[in-house]
């Protein structure tokens, strides 16, 4: 379907200033049937009569003439054009449109096969519920697939005798590297030299930090009895011991009480 256009100052050209009502209204009506047929702006003059309801169409079409909108030519009328589309330009248009139609059709028709044998490939997740779910898989294959961009917690420590670094609880923060020695079984144990401060969830001198400094002395009273006198040599840290894994574990009970 074609377009007539009329610009928003159509009835105030100075042409139509003097001229009859059905004169302009003829305008109309040829600029409708050239647009619809394509014919540039021609009227052929055996379809003037056709194409209006003006009782005096030969003598309307002489008021359009002499005002210079239209001119008489072999077998017709000639209108300004200027303003309206060619019909070179209106088929481009039309034939561009029937590709595009033709592109969709083939493609949506492409999707519904798939979509029947169970490929969903080229459905779309919001209207699709198998597309949604390959999408969902995909995402999760991806993260699975991922590569790893945090350490291992259960990598050797590095001391070469094999043993896996514990992992730490989530959420809570690894202690630092600090060395402490190995207290003498016969002295008075005092856990807070040998648990470092970040490790403490209360503040020194509060009931609860005692109660925790409490519990962690009988754990390792307990462990160095079992040990025996001459099981801690002096200068031996507690991170080069080869009963490290059993501190870590009384530790890891302080942090978790």
């Amino acid at each position: 379907m074609t377009w007539t256009r009329l610009s928003d100052n159509y009835t105030d050209r100075p042409e139509f200033e003097d001229m009859s009502l059905s004169a302009c209204y003829l305008d109309v009506e040829a600029l409708v049937y050239c647009n619809r047929l394509l014919t540039d702006g021609f009227l052929p003059a055996k379809k003037l009569p056709r194409i209006t309801r003006s009782d005096d169409p030969e003598a309307d079409m002489q008021e359009l003439i002499d005002s210079g909108i239209w001119w008489e030519v072999e077998g017709g009328y000639q209108r300004e054009w200027d303003d309206q589309m060619l019909a070179t330009d209106v088929e481009r248009s039309r034939a561009d449109n029937a590709e595009r139609q033709r592109r969709f059709n083939e493609s949506r028709r492409d999707r519904e096969t798939r979509h029947a044998a169970g490929d969903h490939s080229k459905c779309k997740p919001e209207y699709c519920s198998g597309a949604r779910g390959e999408a969902k898989g995909n995402l999760t294959n991806a993260l699975h697939n991922a590569p790893q961009t945090r350490p291992d917690p259960t990598r050797p420590n590095g001391e070469g005798k094999g043993k896996a670094t514990p992992a730490r609880p989530k959420g809570r923060s690894a202690p630092p590297e600090e060395e402490t020695v190995i207290p003498d079984p016969e002295e008075e144990i005092d856990s807070t030299e040998y648990i470092p401060d970040s490790a403490w969830l209360y503040p020194e001198g509060t009931p609860e930090r005692a109660a925790q400094e409490n519990r962690l002395n009988r754990t390792i009273q307990n462990w160095m009895q079992e040990k025996g006198d001459d099981s801690w040599p002096d200068g031996v840290v507690w991170r080069d011991a080869g009963e490290y894994e059993k501190f870590k574990a009384a530790e890891m009970a302080l942090r978790s009480a």
